[in-house]
């Protein structure tokens, strides 16, 4: 006789179950919506272990902790759905030991955004350190985001972020 909760054979619910008739459990659904311009945007970036880039490269963020569906990442640029101004934190953590001389500076579709620009400077003796900066960017419907350094990084911490940026639209 095949499992079914009201014949009391197994005694719980099974895939016979007379209420759902498909795959067991139900596998959830993301529905395929059309941007709303009302609905949030916003998200959360991080860039944990190491950082390996040449002078001019975006910070990869190949974490991600929370974001909208509107928003996508692709090779250390966010792309933003909507037009509108978004307030943009970031942060940089460089390890004891380290040593680092560099700017990060935000870009929006690869040109430096005003009042952006954070400077780091570290010698290898110190403990760690970490800076932030934030900016509140005013961009077009699909416009790319970047965090950049302007020299070399090479820094290797084990799983600790090193960097982090979020973002929220305004309006």
């Amino acid at each position: 006789m095949p499992y079914n909760c009201y014949n009391g054979n197994g005694g719980g619910i099974g895939p016979n179950f007379p209420f759902y008739d498909g795959p067991f459990p139900p596998a959830p659904q993301q529905p395929d919506l059309p941007q709303r311009y009302d609905e949030p945007v916003y998200g959360f970036y991080y860039q944990p272990g190491e950082l390996r880039l040449a002078a001019g490269g975006a910070i990869p963020f190949s974490g991600r902790s929370t974001a909208t569906r509107n928003l996508s990442l692709e090779a250390g640029e966010i792309t933003l759905p909507c037009a509108g101004s978004y307030m943009v934190s970031y942060n940089m953590t460089v390890p004891e030991n380290y040593a680092l001389d560099t700017d990060l500076y935000l870009t929006l579709n690869g040109a430096a955004v005003l009042g952006s620009l954070l400077r780091l400077c570290k010698n290898g003796a110190s403990s760690a350190m970490t800076s932030g900066g934030q900016a509140i960017v005013r961009a077009p419907a699909g416009a790319r985001l970047s965090l950049v350094t302007s020299e070399a990084l090479n820094i290797d911490a084990c799983q600790a972020t090193l960097a982090s940026l979020a973002l929220r639209r305004l309006d």
